[in-house]
């Protein structure tokens, strides 16, 4: 346990004080910067955050947490840089003030397996402002409580696939947000399980990925998908929901040959 002196729960009044309780903010948390052999198990951070930090910031590492618990941290719970690709298994992320995690690339995210989170600003993982990195595979097990989370538009450049399994949901928080293919998406979705795009104000998608409340999507919260001189692409039982921002169409394809099968376009602004 790494934990506040104020914390009593823990080792009991260390400090002598009397009762008294950790405050979210109390010290700063861990830092592993390019650290690529390290490994928590069975760990706990509590009451970090101070100076705005994460409790857990990984800075180009490929540590391992597993079985990590995150708590009562001032911001972030845990927060990556662009070139961080942990191995994050059966970790919880509880009551932070900020996001559960935040800043992963879309790579990253088979790294992510079995994590739960609860009480933050916001229980899911959000994406970094990226583009593809590698072809990459994403399962709904490397999800946070439903929903991927992107504040930015998501780029899959020329020569690169990206694979969504079925009943991975991609939540967008911008109007802005547009799925911008010039390489290859395939969604594998199922009848029962398909994959999703959706607002972020979509309570229906993975619950309220945005703590404000019951609300539900609008038509045009986001742009849509944009699929040019994208020849591969395979889209399969997916829905696209409330998209259309700045007039565009749900799914737009230019010099595109994707296949389409057991798509539903939904509730978008115009086509």
């Amino acid at each position: 346990i790494f934990t506040s002196f104020f914390d009593d729960s823990i080792g009991g009044d260390t400090n002598g004080d009397g009762v008294s309780a950790g405050s979210n903010g109390d010290w700063r948390g861990l830092s592993l910067s390019n650290s690529h052999s390290s490994s928590l198990t069975h760990t706990r951070v509590r009451f970090a955050g101070q100076g705005n930090l994460p409790g857990v910031a990984l800075d180009s590492s490929d540590a391992s947490l597993s079985a990590v618990s995150i708590e009562s941290c001032l911001v972030d719970g845990m927060s990556l840089t662009d070139n961080s690709f942990p191995t994050v298994s059966g970790c919880s992320f509880i009551d932070n003030g900020g996001d559960a995690v935040d800043r992963v690339l879309v790579s990253a995210l088979p790294g992510f397996s079995a994590n739960t989170a609860s009480g933050n600003g916001l229980n899911s993982i959000r994406q970094s402002a990226v583009a593809l990195q590698s072809n990459t595979t994403v399962v709904a097990d490397n999800m946070l409580n439903g929903a991927l989370v992107f504040p930015t538009s998501l780029n899959i450049g020329t020569g690169l696939t990206l694979t969504l399994e079925q009943g991975v949901a991609v939540k967008s928080t911008t109007a802005a947000f547009t799925v911008a293919v010039s390489g290859t998406l395939i969604t594998n979705g199922t009848v029962g399980n398909p994959v999703i795009f959706t607002s972020f104000f979509d309570d229906s998608i993975g619950g309220d990925t945005n703590g404000d409340g019951a609300s539900a999507g609008s038509n045009g919260d986001w742009r849509g998908l944009s699929l040019t001189n994208s020849h591969s692409s395979s889209l399969t039982n997916t829905r696209v929901r409330f998209a259309g921002q700045g007039l565009l169409p749900g799914v737009a394809l230019q010099s595109s040959d994707a296949s389409l099968s057991a798509v539903s376009i939904e509730s978008c602004l115009v086509d």
